[in-house]
């Protein structure tokens, strides 16, 4: 059995956190640089992928690979589903309910045109208005086409060539981030295709690391590094004194450390930390959601309050609907056991 890193489980946590304050625009407050931690769950996302399949002996079979690849990716996204399904009802709602308040029933109808596209995950720019009622879903829409082409290669017998040639292609996508945006379609297909290869760049540090005892000077020092670029990223990203680029590095170097088991870190046993990583999902899609909720109070409340209102009910609800949304499919995976 793998022994579980505490320390990635209240990193998921805290880029969810951070991410809220990307959003801070839905009640009237100033916004933050944070969607860049966006880029922490690619590269999260792309190293838990090649270790699952590193495990495994690489298929020779397209075919198999290819049913395979799409398995995994069902099973890593059988969790979001509920969140979907309630999550979006409640956010359209939300948006268009200034239409029954005017009595245009056909209007709050209409306004439902796109929830059935956006529940399905399709990219952003199969939508007539680019903007989502759930914005941060753009991640997932990139993530559920570029996981089952990762997964694929992930199982090859060419992964590591094929890996270099990811990482020269991230290389050369954040050395263009002063010219391109992640919140174009195409641009947010490389991004999270770049992100990926890192995951899977630190996949191969980590293994190599793994196997080298580390004495007590380099676990205090790694332990030192770690912090520092875990507090650098925060704060980084809060008052946008750094590049997108940098900030890409410091979390490779950071995961590196944190993954390898070098620093001190790696021996926390913080059953909290787990259940606050358990949480960072549905704090992830939910948040958005109050935000939407919220966002018609704008001229009845200060903005303070409904930042308070804004992160304490994502809170909540977010608890809430880990916990209903855990219970459902547990119960829909014992019906089909």
């Amino acid at each position: 059995m793998k022994q579980r890193n505490y320390m990635v489980d209240l990193c998921r946590f805290i880029a969810a956190v951070m991410i809220m304050f990307c959003h801070l625009d839905l009640v009237g407050n100033k916004t933050y640089p944070t969607y860049m931690f966006v880029d922490f769950f690619f590269i999260l996302s792309g190293y838990f992928t090649v270790q699952h399949f590193a495990k495994q002996k690489a298929e020779e079979s397209p075919e198999k690979r290819g049913r395979i690849a799409l398995k995994y990716t069902a099973k890593k996204f059988l969790p979001f589903i509920p969140h979907l399904l309630l999550a979006l009802p409640i956010a359209y709602f939300a948006c268009n309910f200034h239409f029954l308040k005017d009595g245009d029933l056909l209007g709050f109808l209409t306004g439902f045109k796109d929830m059935f596209a956006e529940s399905l995950l399709l990219p952003v720019s199969f939508f007539d208005n680019p903007v989502r009622q759930i914005g941060p879903l753009w991640y997932l829409s990139v993530l559920l086409i570029v996981m089952p082409l990762f997964s694929y290669i992930c199982q090859s017998k060419y992964r590591r060539p094929i890996g270099l040639a990811g990482l020269i292609m991230a290389y050369v996508y954040f050395s263009m981030q002063d010219v391109i945006s992640a919140f174009d379609p195409i641009s947010g297909l490389l991004l999270c295709v770049s992100c990926m290869f890192l995951g899977m760049f630190v996949f191969d540090v980590v293994l190599e690391i793994k196997e080298k005892k580390a004495k007590v000077a380099t676990r205090t020092l790694a332990t030192l590094v770690e912090l520092l670029c875990l507090a650098y990223v925060c704060l980084a990203a809060i008052f946008g004194f750094t590049p997108v680029k940098m900030q890409v590095i410091v979390y490779v170097i950071m995961l590196i450390i944190m993954l390898s088991g070098v620093s001190y870190t790696s021996k926390l046993k913080i059953p909290v930390f787990t259940w606050l990583g358990k949480i960072s999902m549905p704090l992830f899609i939910w948040h958005y959601a109050v935000g939407r909720v919220l966002s018609h109070q704008v001229a009845n409340y200060t903005t303070k309050r409904l930042t308070i209102y804004f992160f304490a009910g994502s809170f909540i609800v977010a608890i809430a609907m880990h916990y209903i949304c855990e219970f459902i499919l547990k119960r829909v995976t014992k019906k089909k056991a």
